[in-house]
């Protein structure tokens, strides 16, 4: 996709102001013509524009502020489009020092627990065991999960079925 052609696209999406001073938009993932097309926003403050999914889109619209911790983590929402993108749009030296600065940042130990939640939560997500638990009108996931490090360095993770009525199989699976 031409610059010229995403940038108009991006502002009937998102607004004529869409692509304000100081945003980055990169272009990321496989970026073949048969594939999903997957684009980030960076803007400068905190935004109420929602992220899309729509089709072979996916638009994952970001403050800087939040980008920025999702790096601190190694999060792959962020590391990604920072390692495999094309910035399209945006200030072609300041994305390039981000790179420079995701390439020199060693894992930490939060990164590691970071990816153990976050890859609960996408298999989760990914094998749609977000069954609603609801009662009295108040809705509530009805498996929760957490994955924690104790000072020995043993993951621990847990899976809970908050539903009291129906009980739900599931199956894990843990690599390391």
């Amino acid at each position: 996709m031409e610059q010229v052609e995403l940038r108009a696209a991006l502002c009937g999406l998102l607004g004529p102001d869409c692509l304000a001073a100081g945003m980055q938009v990169v272009v990321y993932g496989s970026r073949r013509r048969t594939r999903d097309i997957d684009i980030v926003v960076v803007q400068p403050r905190e935004t109420a524009t929602p992220s899309l999914k729509v089709g072979q889109l996916d638009l994952f619209v970001v403050s800087r502020k939040r980008f920025d911790r999702l790096l601190g983590v190694l999060d792959l929402l962020a590391v990604e489009p920072v390692l495999t993108g094309e910035l399209v749009c945006g200030d072609a030296p300041a994305w390039s020092a981000v790179r420079d600065r995701l390439v020199a940042t060693p894992p930490s130990r939060r990164c590691v627990e970071h990816a153990g939640r976050r890859s609960l939560e996408e298999y989760l997500v990914a094998c749609r065991l977000w069954e609603q638990y609801e009662q009295d009108g108040a809705s509530i996931p009805a498996i929760n999960g957490s994955a924690s490090r104790d000072n020995d360095g043993k993951m621990h993770i847990s899976l809970c079925n908050v539903n009291p009525i129906k009980a739900l199989t599931f199956l894990t699976l843990i690599i390391f």
